[in-house]
């Protein structure tokens, strides 16, 4: 968790940041602070997986091109030797990379988390428009906002735990094949 926050901080960082101005207008504390903590790690995460999905997608792609490159190049019986190693690795970091992409579901984690963040933005957005128009006690609204972001993050968890399920289920009936 914290290598993939030093890593893939900076652009994340910077969006939650241009973000802050959805924290700043409401007086319950709380009701902020579970905001901005939903916020932050659907935005985290959405980074985290675009950065995952493109960085897999390319080495995926350019790996094997250069890899038949080196071994189409005609070089002396010294140089052979190197370019040979060099396809070879090429050739296990396109597959690492084919695996990692697979196996993490990268696009569709980033997807997933990026609709969600911007669900709770669109949400939060609604709710501060809503709030001004009308007195600022308004503890109905306040309630309507919560119920609404707890909800989604209930189906939302719901939806991970039975597509993990699924996806664990495929796995143990497809060994045994």
């Amino acid at each position: 968790q914290k290598t993939k926050r030093m890593f893939f901080s900076s652009k994340t960082e910077r969006e939650i940041e241009e973000n802050n101005y959805l924290f700043q207008d409401s007086t319950q504390s709380i009701l902020d602070k579970r905001f901005e903590i939903c916020l932050c790690w659907y935005i985290r995460n959405a980074c985290f997986y675009k950065k995952v999905f493109y960085i897999t997608t390319f080495l995926s792609a350019v790996c094997p091109v250069v890899s038949v490159g080196l071994n189409s190049l005609i070089f002396s019986p010294a140089e052979k030797l190197c370019a040979q190693q060099g396809a070879f690795l090429l050739s296990i970091t396109a597959g690492i990379s084919v695996a990692i992409l697979s196996m993490s579901r990268a696009q569709d984690k980033w997807t997933r988390y990026r609709i969600s963040a911007e669900f709770l933005k669109r949400k939060r957005v609604e709710y501060l428009i809503e709030k001004n128009r009308k007195d600022s006690k308004c503890t109905d609204l306040d309630l309507k906002y919560l119920k609404i972001i707890e909800e989604f993050m209930a189906n939302e968890n719901d939806q991970w735990r039975m597509e993990n399920q699924n996806k664990e289920f495929e796995n143990s009936s497809g060994s045994k094949h």
